[in-house]
């Protein structure tokens, strides 16, 4: 399988709002997903194929990067 997803308007991102993420990994067969992100990044729910994530509210207005990780594993 090849894990990818796009996170989309990171703006939203600075204000503490859930963000949908949009899943594009290439996989056949029934896949699992384990998604993980940097501290203080909260996902609703690691293993689904598109959860939302929240990140924490920067009041810093500086940039901040939240590293975020996919993996997908697959029986076939």
């Amino acid at each position: 399988p090849k894990a990818d997803f796009v996170l989309g308007n990171d703006a939203i991102c600075a204000n503490g709002e859930a963000l949908t993420v949009q899943n594009t990994s290439q996989v056949k067969g029934s896949p699992t997903y384990l998604w993980s992100g940097s501290m203080g990044v909260a996902i609703s729910n690691p293993s689904a194929a598109t959860p939302t994530f929240t990140f924490p509210d920067n009041q810093t207005g500086a940039d901040v990067a939240y590293p975020s990780t996919l993996k997908v594993t697959s029986g076939d």
